[in-house]
């Protein structure tokens, strides 16, 4: 779960949010906490958004960079802080993430919590939504932020000139002219792979590994949230739902890593009779059964 993913966290306890605590005055900040929900006897009566995080908060001696955010939820106004607005608005997704994951939907640990991110980019690039899909765009868009994501690139017609707007034309020019160098990038990445042969990595336990954060398993919330999105793109789900079991669909993964997802996305969909290659089923880089791993070939 995404709330057991913390950097540094130290609770005494969880509590609940009261009826109509107050909300930060930034739309986006308080769209995210107008979801968690309420309860009569809730403790938390405020979230506040401080700019700035205190050192003597910060439960570790390691760097603070860009887009960390502490939560402070030891007394009723919950104070939030980061040095800008995606640190905040990780941490009202982080307290929202909390009161989902708890046992009732809707309590939230009462401590100190600190996050710093792994990677300073952490992007996804999408493409220009159709004017009838905004919704499941904004869905994508919420889902990202909740991920920790940092930037999104949304690819829109690149060989279009924008007259009102020359600054998109010199942008685009920056980043085809940026693009171009990627070769000579690929070549410089791949002789520092060759400088150094497979049998040079010094193997590490599976525990040491994961205890000192380098080795770190994707969490099922991550494949939930992908799952439940994928699901978003169905055209026509209701016929699933009803005639689902009707079909009878051959499948074969090509020894890929589509087995499990793609299986669980179909039976969760209404599709139960599902005959799977067996012969191509399991993972393997080999490809022992193909001529040519790659379908479109």
């Amino acid at each position: 779960m995404l709330a057991s993913l913390h950097t540094c966290r130290t609770l005494d306890g969880a509590a609940r949010f009261a009826p109509d605590f107050a909300l930060p005055d930034n739309p986006v900040l308080a769209d995210v906490l107008l979801q968690i929900p309420t309860a009569p006897d809730g403790y938390f009566t405020a979230v506040r958004f401080e700019t700035g995080i205190p050192a003597s908060l910060v439960p570790d001696a390691g760097a603070v960079p860009e887009d960390s955010f502490l939560i402070d939820s030891r007394e009723p106004v919950v104070r939030v802080y980061a040095d800008g607005i995606r640190g905040h608005l990780y941490g009202a997704y982080a307290l929202l993430q909390d009161a989902r994951e708890s046992a009732d939907g809707m309590t939230v640990g009462r401590g100190v919590t600190f996050d710093r991110p792994r990677c300073p980019f952490r992007g996804l690039k999408v493409y220009m939504p159709a004017p009838d899909d905004l919704a499941s765009f904004y869905r994508t868009v919420d889902l990202l932020c909740s991920l920790r994501y940092n930037t999104i690139i949304i690819e829109v017609g690149g060989a279009m000139e924008y007259k009102r707007h020359p600054e998109i034309n010199a942008a685009w020019i920056d980043y085809c002219r940026e693009m171009n160098r990627y070769p000579e990038r690929a070549d410089e990445v791949l002789a520092m792979i060759r400088a150094h042969d497979y049998a040079d990595c010094e193997p590490m336990d599976e525990q040491a590994a994961l205890a000192s954060g380098l080795l770190e398993y994707v969490p099922a919330a991550v494949d939930d949230a992908y799952i439940a999105q994928v699901k978003t793109l169905a055209i026509r789900p209701e016929l699933l739902r009803k005639h689902g079991s009707e079909l009878k669909i051959v499948y074969t993964p090509l020894h890929g890593s589509g087995n499990l997802p793609v299986r669980r996305v179909l039976k969760e969909m209404g599709v139960t009779n599902l005959l799977v290659v067996r012969e191509q089923e399991a993972p393997d880089g080999n490809f022992p059964t193909v001529k040519v791993p790659n379908p479109e070939n």
